[in-house]
């Protein structure tokens, strides 16, 4: 063997290969995802229902459709994951909801979540168009949301490395997501992932997942609405609370509410 072939890595196993490709995907896809929904902001114009709604089609196209069409080719076991949950899976994706409900109206309740999310300043009504687009872009953003980090990176990692290893990685990659935001979401991400990449691992499902994330999602930009908090005073780099879909911040995150997603 010649000293140049000797000092090359080996190719990789088919394992090997399939969690390279797996992390790359995720990688890949998330940069996509937050990079153009800042250019959407900066284009569309800041905190603006389209730049919002549009940033989460965008990040269901990013982190859903390349892995998605990737594992139909490459690991169609994974797709089972789209299967229909059990009835047990949903009641306790039903009791978690009961159960951190009762939190996000408390959080609701303070100027602190709008500061945090500046779109929900809205004083104009909501009326049934506006809900009706937050709910389906909120459903579609987080099908593709659960399949990059629950499916991908807790069941497809878990079948690699096993579950506690993909657990701790695809969490910790939950919350480097969550960076951006304030500190005390980012230390949430801890508890929330580890209990999402569970229910779907223990379920083999994600709609669990879907169906809790899109509950608390909308849970936490309805409530504020509900409870009508007092609005944040304008200030340096904060609009007016009279400007609908306020931040361009937001914008840029897709518009996600909690830390959960």
């Amino acid at each position: 063997m010649s000293p140049l072939a000797s000092a090359l890595p080996p190719l990789p196993s088919p394992e090997e290969a399939r969690l390279a490709l797996l992390l790359a995907w995720a990688v890949l896809g998330y940069l996509a995802y937050h990079y153009g929904a800042r250019a959407l902001a900066r284009r569309g114009g800041p905190g603006t229902p389209a730049s919002v709604f549009g940033g989460r089609i965008l990040g269901a196209l990013c982190l859903g459709l390349p892995s998605l069409l990737w594992a139909a080719l490459r690991w169609p076991e994974l797709l089972a994951l789209w299967a229909p949950p059990s009835g047990a899976a949903l009641l306790a994706a039903g009791a978690a909801w009961l159960a951190l409900a009762p939190a996000l109206w408390l959080a609701a309740g303070g100027a602190t979540h709008r500061a945090r999310y500046p779109q929900l300043r809205r004083e104009a009504p909501w009326g049934g168009r506006l809900l009706l687009a937050e709910a389906a872009s909120w459903a579609l953003y987080l099908l593709g949301y659960e399949w990059c980090f629950r499916g991908l990176l807790v069941v497809g990692l878990a079948s690699l490395i096993g579950l506690w290893p993909a657990l701790i990685l695809g969490t910790g990659l939950y919350v480097l997501a969550h960076l951006d935001k304030d500190p005390g979401e980012a230390l949430a991400c801890v508890p929330m992932g580890l209990g999402f990449g569970l229910l779907v691992w223990w379920s083999q499902s994600l709609w669990p997942a879907v169906l809790l994330h899109l509950g608390l999602a909308l849970a936490g930009n309805l409530f504020p609405l509900l409870r009508r908090a007092p609005e944040p005073a304008a200030g340096p780099g904060r609009p007016p609370p009279s400007e609908p879909f306020a931040s361009a911040r937001s914008a840029s995150q897709g518009g996600e509410a909690l830390p959960s997603g």
